[in-house]
């Protein structure tokens, strides 16, 4: 079963259960699933990335889960996306890693958004129970590296979705920034504030170099071969 059939079985055994969601929700407007579908310059890419975020701000709901993904692979990653914090500090990750951008994949912790916008605590609760399908997700994935830029307030989900521990690294705090260790994962996970929160506080250089010395690259990349100084992105 290659990668891409492996992602519609899992999201096909859940769609009953998204639509029935989508159903007891309304007149709430659930924008979702997201469902990934990654392009071929992510499994080709010799460092493969995940990026978790938290939820979409507005996502076109399909009637099917074949239909759904092509959301997902039409979007290419945010493909000729130009503005946001979030996918600019993609950017510069993937190009610093790989050498090339829109090799990566992304998902979301929250598989549905309220009206463009995070779920109140209501629906989180609702939410939340798809929690368990991100490990699936990941295991299809198979990637080296996952930055969750999920920020300090959904920890209790993470923790206890991957029964792991954050730890401190380096000078920053633990809300800024974080390893997830478990002996269940068999990759490099760190979580981050979010990238709108970065571009706030001024400190681009700082977060994007830990990032990328966190995935523990190999000795003959270099580090930070793109500008990030500033306001570039």
């Amino acid at each position: 079963m290659g990668p891409h059939a492996g992602l519609l079985k899992l999201y096909s055994s859940h769609w009953g259960d998204f639509e029935t969601l989508i159903d007891v929700s309304k007149p709430a407007k659930l924008n979702g699933p997201y469902l990934c579908s990654p392009g071929q310059d992510y499994w080709e890419s010799k460092i493969k990335i995940v990026f978790v975020g938290q939820e979409t701000n507005g996502w076109a709901p399909k009637s099917d889960v074949v239909k759904q993904m092509e959301v997902y692979s039409n979007f290419g990653v945010a493909k000729g996306y130009k503005k946001g914090a979030f996918w600019q500090i993609i950017r510069k990750i993937e190009k610093s890693i790989n050498g090339k951008e829109y090799c990566c994949a992304s998902l979301n912790l929250n598989k549905f958004d309220v009206a463009g916008k995070r779920p109140g605590k209501s629906y989180l609760s609702l939410i939340e129970k798809f929690d368990h399908i991100l490990l699936d997700e990941i295991h299809h994935l198979e990637p080296d590296a996952v930055i969750f830029f999920t920020g300090p307030n959904y920890d209790r989900r993470l923790v206890k979705l991957f029964n792991a521990e954050l730890v401190k690294v380096n000078d920053f705090s633990i809300r800024e920034f974080a390893e997830i260790r478990s002996p269940d994962i068999k990759f490099k996970a760190i979580r981050s504030i979010h990238p709108q929160r970065i571009q706030r506080l001024g400190r681009h250089e700082e977060f994007l170099t830990q990032i990328i010395n966190s995935v523990n690259l190999s000795s003959n990349v270099e580090l930070l071969n793109v500008e990030v100084k500033g306001q570039n992105y």
